[in-house]
């Protein structure tokens, strides 16, 4: 398992837990996946983008494609959402969204990644509010 540390602004110290997945346990599925999955033990903040709206959602693995997240709420298929973990930001597409006993499982294609003072820099740039 690797720790990776969090943003020094010291804004959000949650630090993320990594752990990669079992090479034989990807063998023995059906799954054909281009990119690696890492175990995540985070939460990230989830909204639609552009709504100020959000929630708190558990990551259960990252990819280079994208994110699969236990949500406490459900999103329709295609929704694009903003996903935050500590400094990062994702932008992701909903591909599923499966009701489960503890919620609803996402699982969602990325679009975009950016560090969070780029995105501000960016907003400040451009005079968004």
């Amino acid at each position: 398992m690797r720790k990776a540390s969090s943003n020094s602004s010291g804004a959000n110290d949650a630090a993320l837990a990594v752990e990669s997945i079992d090479a034989d346990t990807l063998e023995l599925s059906d799954e054909k996946r281009k990119h690696p999955r890492f175990g995540v033990h985070t939460q990230a903040k989830v909204s639609v983008l552009g709504s100020l709206e959000s929630t708190y959602a558990k990551i259960l693995d990252l990819s280079q494609a994208g994110l699969k997240l236990l949500s406490p709420a459900s999103y329709p298929t295609g929704e694009i959402i903003r996903a935050e973990i500590d400094d990062e930001v994702f932008v992701v597409v909903v591909c599923y969204c499966k009701e489960s006993e503890e919620g609803f499982v996402l699982g969602t294609e990325m679009m975009h990644s950016i560090k969070r003072l780029h995105l501000d820099q960016l907003v400040s740039e451009w005079g968004v509010k």
